[in-house]
């Protein structure tokens, strides 16, 4: 994938930090984002935070595959379910 299409500086540095990270790497990170938002939702209580599951699930979807994506929604859905009993 080409860089070209962004504009801002600092985004192109994150997208190739991003992609040169091992395929596992960027697993464990978007899990540890999730479990990060999973927290923060459980603590604020009545304030929902789902909309913020959407990040490591795009993540894990664009970077490494479809395979990954899934994986992540089903762990994001897992922590919604739980947090929101």
């Amino acid at each position: 994938m080409s860089m070209r299409c962004f504009k801002h500086k600092n985004l192109e540095l994150a997208m190739n930090k991003i992609e040169r990270l091992t395929d596992r790497s960027k697993v464990m990170g978007c899990l540890l984002l999730s479990l990060l938002f999973g927290v923060a939702d459980y603590i604020t209580g009545d304030f929902s935070l789902s909309l913020f599951y959407c990040i490591p699930i795009a993540i894990a979807s664009w970077f490494i595959g479809k395979r990954a994506g899934f994986f992540i929604s089903m762990v994001c859905g897992a922590e919604l379910f739980i947090t929101n009993q």
